[in-house]
Order: C-alpha cells, then sequence, then structure tokens
C-alpha cells in the first residue's frame, strides 16, 4: 500500500459541499471556466497565499441572450455566486449530465482548482464529460430517493392542521468517525478525510495487518 499526499493546502477543499441536494460528476479532465476577471469579488475567500486550492462549484443551464441571437451554456457557481461560465461547446459537454441530474430535483456539483491572486485568478473544472459517465453512476444518481427531510415535510403536510400529534423521543446525536494512520506515516491535518482515488506513498512503510483506519471521533 502507498500514500500519495497532494501539498498540505491541496488535501481538503476551501470551501463546503453545496447545501441542499446535489450530485458530484466524476472526476475528469480540465475544463476552463471563462469570465473569471469579472467575479474577483467572489473568488476572493477562495485565494490562497500558496496561489491555488480545490473547490466545490455547482453548475446551472442558463439562456443568454444577445442582440442577434441567444445561446445555452453553464453558468459555475461558487457558494451561490457567479464566477464564471463555460463556452458554448464546451457547455455542450456537460448540458446532458446537468439535465439528467436536474430531472431527480437535484443540483449538479463538480470539483474546481482556484489559481491566483487578488488582481487574476482562473478556475478550472476537473470533471468528467456526459459521454464519459458510466453507466452505474448514471443509474445510481436515478435510484437516489428524496432525502428524508423533504419525505418528512410532505408527510407532515398531509396530517390535518387539526389533528393533535404526539412528540416523539428526541433521537441521540448522529456518531462520527474520523480517519487515522499507521504511527509511522505523516499526520494528515484535523478533520482530513483521503479524496477519492486517493493513495498512500509508496515510500511510507505498510500499514500493520488489520489497521482500523476508521474510528469513533471520541477516541
Amino acid at each position: 500500500m502507498t500514500l500519495d499526499l497532494a501539498e498540505p493546502h491541496m488535501l481538503v477543499p476551501a470551501n463546503l459541499p453545496p447545501s441542499g441536494e446535489h450530485r458530484t460528476l466524476p472526476l475528469g479532465g480540465a475544463i476552463q471556466v471563462t469570465g473569471e476577471e469579472k467575479h474577483l469579488d467572489a473568488l476572493q475567500p477562495l485565494l490562497r497565499p500558496e496561489g491555488e486550492c480545490w473547490a466545490y462549484v455547482t453548475l446551472h443551464e442558463i439562456v443568454e441572450e444577445t442582440a442577434r441571437t441567444s445561446k445555452t451554456v453553464v453558468e459555475v457557481r461558487v457558494d451561490g455566486e457567479r464566477v464564471g461560465q463555460l463556452t458554448p461547446k464546451m457547455s455542450g459537454e456537460l448540458l446532458p449530465a446537468i439535465r439528467h441530474i436536474a430531472e431527480m430535483e437535484a443540483s449538479t456539483s463538480a470539483r474546481a482548482i482556484v489559481k491566483g491572486n487578488r488582481i487574476k485568478a482562473e478556475v478550472v473544472l476537473y470533471v468528467a464529460r456526459a459521454h464519459e459517465l458510466p453507466d452505474t453512476w448514471l443509474n445510481g444518481v436515478a435510484d437516489r430517493k428524496p432525502p428524508a427531510a423533504a419525505e418528512a415535510v410532505v408527510a407532515a403536510a398531509a396530517v390535518p392542521r387539526t389533528q393533535p400529534r404526539e412528540h416523539g423521543p428526541i433521537p441521540p446525536p448522529p456518531t462520527s468517525i474520523r480517519f487515522t494512520v499507521p504511527p509511522e506515516w505523516p499526520a494528515p491535518p484535523s478533520g482530513w478525510v483521503p479524496p477519492p482515488g486517493w493513495r498512500p506513498d509508496p515510500a511510507w512503510p505498510p500499514a500493520p495487518t488489520g489497521w482500523q483506519w476508521w474510528v469513533p471521533a471520541w477516541e
């Protein structure tokens, strides 16, 4: 087993995943976002002294109207704020996936690298194109059920307001786990978890037989 870690500032995202129901597209090749220079204020919170970071973005289908015609493109947002868009050609590579996810009443998220400083910044998506998505991933999206919270709201709305209801017991707090590394490996930052496809550095010693990678957070 090997452990291949990125630079410390690239180990974890600079922002939280999108709130609400969403699906994150698998990792893929680079796609350059355009128009970032118009949205430096929105990118400012993500800029790092090291010059780059990775972040969650959301992708949205929009229609741009011009004097002569209209075109459908993909708008890129960070934490709900527009930071640019894709060219019509590159938008066409992702729109089928975005529309498929929208049919599931969810938004589309992706991973991106943000580079630059307060006077010049750029955003690059690393995402699989629509034709590259495997059937297993597409089926997994289609098989997802609405979140339990949404189902609870629907169920509550179906109960007449005049009908008395008793409160059930308060559930216990959710248990949580954390990632642990063997004693001879470098200690990761607090709260770090391995990203998809992560492998240890081959120069590190093998993990002990039966090593428990995940333990309760309070241990």
